[in-house]
């Protein structure tokens, strides 16, 4: 009966198939109280169901426009948004600009949102020059591994020196290095 339900649930807001059966398999016999509670879930576990589409989908189930799974969905979704465009991080000034258009709700209510996210291992917030810069953890966790092993490098004595420009010149050709990426390498060698 449960999944029979779950099916009827999904099926009035156009969400079928094999989409039940894997929610039915992540939430089991309790799926419709979690998603009335936070639809949210459904981002990640079924397959094109984006922020748009569930935040519309939460809407039409009367959850409040100012929900606190609702703020936090939309600052996810907006972090994720930053790092697909290529940033490392998102500054808190132009997240709460990006969530504030996308949601309606005011850039102030994403602090509490934010620290819920980070006390929960969701996001992680680091703070350059007296402003929040709100990182997916793992990126963190490269960018600092990648700070580790530059610093190593400045320490370790130099081994491209020996190396001929053309060589350098051939390796940087065919790494499909841009300019400054040529200059840096000039410069390990020369140092």
């Amino acid at each position: 009966r449960g999944l029979r339900d779950l099916a009827v649930f999904l099926g009035e807001h156009g969400i079928g198939g094999a989409a039940v059966m894997k929610l039915w398999a992540e939430l089991g016999a309790r799926a419709i109280s979690i998603l009335r509670a936070d639809p949210y879930r459904l981002i990640g576990l079924v397959r094109g169901m984006g922020f748009g589409r569930v935040d519309r989908l939460a809407l039409r189930l009367g959850l409040d426009p100012a929900a606190a799974v609702r703020v936090q969905a939309a600052i996810l979704h907006a972090v994720a948004a930053e790092v697909r465009a290529g940033h490392a991080y998102a500054p808190l000034s132009a997240l709460e600009r990006r969530v504030s258009a996308m949601i309606g709700v005011p850039g102030r209510q994403l602090v509490p949102a934010l620290q819920t996210l980070a006390l929960e291992g969701a996001l992680a917030i680091e703070e350059h020059d007296r402003a929040w810069c709100v990182y997916q953890p793992e990126l963190l966790r490269a960018e600092h591994e990648a700070a580790r092993g530059l610093a190593a490098l400045a320490r370790a004595p130099a081994r491209l020196s020996t190396a001929s420009p053309s060589v350098l010149a051939r390796v940087a050709s065919h790494a499909g290095l841009d300019r400054t990426q040529r200059e840096a390498l000039d410069l390990l060698a020369r140092h």
